[in-house]
């Protein structure tokens, strides 16, 4: 019996204006899965995150979140399925950042009432899950890169969302930085069974992470299953348009991907 889906997209097409940028894209990810979207700028990731979040209205084919036809679905239900973690915060308001954390409860409260204690807790656990609790009165702005992006995810993690999409999560961090939110975010994914979906341009972070892989090109999906099926020398030349090697250590298994220059 398969696993329920998180996502389920049937004959995607999307794109802005006259511009289309999803072509009959068919993707599906099991709820508790790990899945990292490759493909160089232009193929249509960010595309596909905005079209799950419900943010780039698709003009042909179906998606669907945990079941429900995203069309229809009111963006407060949407909010409480899916949380998203940019690539970088652009915050120039010194919040402190146990107040920052508090706005992923936005969905939760209603019109008229502040804070209560179940959202407090919300916060207090999710600055907890990150390793948060020494910057929780400190002000955003002042927190290093890895820090900011740690508050990102526990911002996300307040709203207790069954699915979130990281878009360059570790983009601009040093190579400790980088473990440290990975470790967190499989963490977040093995103990509350949230689905992660994270888009990236490094090919070894992905092959390492993710044990699941989609390749895109030009708005399709050109290859989609474990690292080691998708990517291949000759694919990803095709793909990148340049040359790749990929080597695998024999005794972890783990890939190493570099290009000739």
């Amino acid at each position: 019996m398969s696993a329920p889906l998180a996502i389920e997209c049937r004959n995607v097409e999307a794109g802005y204006g006259n511009r289309t940028v999803l072509r009959g894209v068919d993707w599906r990810v099991e709820e508790g899965s790990i899945c990292g979207l490759l493909g160089p700028n232009g193929a249509g990731k960010s595309t596909l995150f905005r079209v799950v979040t419900g943010l780039c209205p698709f003009r042909k084919g179906e998606v669907r979140l945990f079941g429900w036809p995203i069309r229809g679905l009111p963006a407060k239900d949407r909010s409480r399925l899916v949380g998203v973690v940019p690539q970088d915060m652009a915050v120039t308001v010194p919040f402190s950042v146990r107040h920052f954390v508090l706005l992923g409860r936005t969905a939760s409260l209603g019109r008229w009432r502040g804070p209560g204690r179940r959202d407090w807790q919300a916060v207090e656990e999710a600055l907890a899950w990150t390793d948060g609790q020494d910057l929780a009165d400190r002000p955003v702005t002042e927190l290093s890169g890895g820090e900011r992006q740690r508050v990102a995810v526990a911002m996300v993690l307040a709203q207790n969302p069954r699915l979130i999409l990281l878009d360059e999560p570790t983009s601009h961090l040093d190579i400790q930085h980088q473990v440290e939110l990975l470790q967190i975010i499989r963490r977040i994914n093995r103990e509350r069974r949230t689905t992660i979906v994270l888009i990236s341009h490094d090919l070894n972070l992905i092959a390492n992470f993710c044990p699941r892989v989609v390749l895109m090109d030009h708005g399709r999906i050109v290859a989609d299953g474990p690292p080691t099926d998708v990517l291949n020398e000759e694919r990803l030349h095709t793909v990148y348009h340049c040359a790749i090697r990929i080597r695998q250590d024999p005794e972890g298994g783990s890939l190493t991907l570099f290009p000739i220059l």
